[in-house]
């Protein structure tokens, strides 16, 4: 017997969050792909250069890798490099990379090695190593312990940090959730700009925040909406 509760129904979690008071309204904010940005994994000169830049991350990389401008480099170049640069910091394998990019096994394996030749000061963790079978687990554990944990240390300074800005200054907003890099606030409509400003200040200045090691500038994305899934960004609104 078919039961109502069968049925699969699509629902995005982001449409739960929004703001039903005209006089208010949602900002969203992200740090810059952290993960990415972590110190633990800017070995490369040109990748350091890369990460202290206000260009698009993932573009300028994708750029330097297929040797062309910025402004020429499409969006499946530049989403192909993204899937690069996480696989590398999470221990992702050829199969998986393939898996996610669309393609082979070998031209994963090739696209990988490339991309290390083209950065050659990056390096690649040490995922293959004698007695692999007992080691993989441990040094994978290790590895990513020390991207997320700086990760998550970062995020939380972000969202102390983004509070005592708006408690000094007094603003009507308030931070209802964190999810990842991500903060979301509820913002009285009247101050969203000087909001945004405060917020902004708080996510990009941490450079002298961790002292045991130099942090890149994190540039925050400000989004902004009467709900959580249908945002735009904060400079585009009217």
């Amino acid at each position: 017997m078919h039961h109502p509760t069968d049925e699969v129904t699509n629902r995005k979690a982001t449409d739960a969050f929004l703001e039903p008071l005209l006089a208010k309204a949602l900002l969203a904010t992200g740090t810059g792909r952290v993960a990415s940005r972590n110190p633990n994994v800017q070995q490369d000169p040109l990748l350091a250069r890369m990460l202290h830049s206000n260009e698009d991350l993932f573009r300028s990389i994708a750029a330097a890798f297929f040797k062309r401008e910025v402004g020429a480099v499409s969006a499946a170049e530049r989403e192909k490099t993204k899937q690069l640069c996480y696989a590398l910091c999470y221990g992702l394998g050829p199969e998986q990379l393939g898996g996610h990019l669309k393609i082979s096994t070998p031209e994963a394996r090739r696209l990988k090695e490339d991309f290390l030749r083209c950065f050659g000061g990056m390096g690649a963790p040490p995922w293959s190593t004698p007695r692999r079978e007992r080691r993989l687990v441990t040094r994978a554990a290790a590895i990513n312990s020390t991207i997320q944990g700086s990760a998550a240390d970062i995020a939380k300074e972000a969202m102390i940090r983004c509070c005592e800005e708006l408690s000094a200054h007094n603003l009507p907003a308030r931070l209802i959730a964190q999810i990842h890099d991500e903060l979301l606030l509820e913002v009285r409509d009247e101050a969203l700009a000087q909001t945004v400003t405060s917020v902004r200040r708080a996510m990009e200045e941490m450079q002298g925040v961790f002292a045991a090691f130099p942090l890149p500038r994190l540039p925050a994305e400000v989004r902004v909406g009467r709900d959580w899934a249908h945002m735009r960004p904060f400079d585009e609104q009217a």
